[in-house]
C-alpha cells in the first residue's frame, strides 16, 4: 500500500544514498524523538511528523530535503 500524497515525489534507496554521499541534501527523520536517538542517518535533522508543519520553514531552500521514517 502506498500512502503517499500523489504529488509527493520518491526517491530509491540508491538515489538517497548518492545524495548523501555527494552531501547535496538534508536528511529529515520524521520518526519518533525516541526512535532517532535510537539511530538514524549521520548529520539527519530530528523532526517527528506532527512538528513538520510548523518547523519546515527551519529547513534550507537551498538543498534538497529528504524526508525519511525508517
Amino acid at each position: 500500500m502506498n500512502d503517499r500524497a500523489p504529488s509527493t515525489p520518491s526517491m530509491s534507496l540508491q538515489q538517497a544514498r548518492a545524495h548523501f554521499d555527494a552531501g547535496d541534501a538534508v536528511f529529515v527523520d520524521t520518526r519518533s524523538r525516541e526512535d532517532f536517538e535510537r539511530s538514524q542517518v549521520p548529520g539527519a535533522v530530528a523532526m517527528p511528523v506532527a512538528e513538520v508543519p510548523r518547523r519546515y520553514q527551519e529547513l534550507p531552500r537551498d538543498r534538497l530535503i529528504v524526508f525519511y521514517c525508517t
